[in-house]
C-alpha cells in the first residue's frame, strides 16, 4: 500500500485501527483470500493475529505450510467532491478512508488449543451466549469442520486519509459538508485531527 507521509498511521494507532474494524481480508500468496473476523492478541514472542477458516478452505494449505500471508483491514470512507472546497475548479475528486495493512507468518494453531482460540474470539462480541453452553459432542463436530491459525505479526502499514494535505480551514469546511450529507464517522474523524493539528499534535 502507497502511504505518503502525510497518510501514514502511527503503529499505535494501526492497533487500535485493527481492534476496532476487525472483520479483515486474509490473502495468501496464491491471491486466495477469505473474509474473516481476526482478533488481535500479544504474546511473548509479540503480536499476533488469530483466526480460522473451513477445513475444506484452500488457504488451509498455505496455513499449515507455515507461509506468510496479508491481512487487509478497512474502515470508514467517503467521496470527497471538489465542490466541497473554496476552489472546486482548483481540485478534483478523492477518497478519504482509513486502513491497515499486516504482513507476517501464518501457523496453524494447534488442535488442544483451537477450543481456547475459538472461546476468546467469541467472548470479544457475546454478552449472552457462551461455547461453554453447547455439549462437547456438538462443539467437538463443528471444531473439526474449522482450522484456527495465528499470523505472526511482522509488519504493520497504516494510512489515514483525511485530507491532511489540504490547509487546515479547507478540512474543516470539507468536514462540516460531509456532516451535512450524512457522512458523521468521516467527518467526526476529520476534526478531531483538525483538533490534534491545531494543539500542536501532528501525529
Amino acid at each position: 500500500m502507497y502511504v505518503p507521509p502525510a497518510f501514514q498511521f502511527s503503529k499505535a494507532e494501526a492497533l487500535t485501527f485493527v481492534e476496532a474494524n476487525d472483520f479483515g481480508v486474509l490473502v495468501t500468496r496464491d491471491l486466495t483470500m477469505s473474509y474473516i473476523p481476526m482478533l488481535l492478541k500479544k504474546t511473548a514472542n509479540g503480536l499476533v493475529l488469530c483466526g480460522h477458516i473451513s477445513a475444506r478452505n484452500p488457504q488451509v494449505e498455505a496455513i499449515r505450510a507455515g507461509k506468510t500471508a496479508k491481512v487487509l483491514f478497512a474502515g470508514p470512507h467517503a467521496y470527497i467532491s471538489p465542490t466541497m472546497y473554496t476552489e472546486p475548479l482548483r481540485n478534483v475528486p478523492t477518497w478519504n478512508y482509513q486502513a491497515v495493512e499486516i504482513l507476517g507468518t501464518l501457523k496453524a494453531t494447534a488442535p488442544e488449543n483451537t477450543l481456547a482460540s475459538m472461546t476468546a474470539q467469541v467472548e470479544k462480541y457475546e454478552t449472552e451466549w457462551a461455547i461453554g453452553d453447547l455439549s462437547e459432542k456438538y462443539v467437538a463436530g463443528n471444531l473439526r469442520g474449522i482450522l484456527a491459525f495465528e499470523l505472526s505479526v511482522d509488519e504493520i502499514i497504516g494510512k489515514n486519509k483525511m485530507s491532511q494535505n489540504k490547509p487546515q480551514g479547507e478540512r474543516s469546511r470539507v468536514a462540516d459538508q460531509l456532516g451535512a450529507d450524512g457522512q458523521d464517522v468521516i467527518a467526526a474523524l476529520m476534526r478531531k485531527l483538525n483538533h490534534k493539528v491545531s494543539n500542536g499534535d501532528q501525529t
